[in-house]
């Protein structure tokens, strides 16, 4: 767990601007976006922040929103954390740190 701690305070030093009020996206999540590598996110909301479709400026491009779905975590595998530029026990633990609201997994792609 402070190893997951340690991870998540690197990752928010490293958030890029959240222009629109969107999401928020470490630097290196956005390089992947961008390349490719990652089109999978996921967040804790009370209700859905993004809608399919829309669209997040960030300092790396335009993001586009493909889908947003409620997920189970108990439904998630490897090949969703990996989409997302994870692995399953630390996708896991990070939707089990609780906060507010539901697990919910917007696809992101370059818009």
């Amino acid at each position: 767990m402070a190893e997951l701690l340690a991870e998540s305070q690197k990752r928010q030093a490293t958030l890029g601007p959240d222009e629109d009020g969107g999401m928020l996206f470490a630097n290196a999540d956005l390089e992947r976006i961008v390349a490719g590598e990652v089109d999978l996110a996921f967040r804790r909301w009370a209700r859905p922040m993004h809608r399919v479709g829309g669209r997040q400026r960030t300092r790396y491009g335009v993001v586009e929103f493909t889908s947003v779905e409620l997920v189970d975590p108990a439904t998630l595998s490897e090949q969703d954390a990996v989409r997302a530029g994870t692995d399953l026990a630390s996708l896991l633990a990070f939707l089990a740190e609780g906060g507010i609201g539901l697990p919910h997994r917007p696809a992101a792609a370059p818009g």
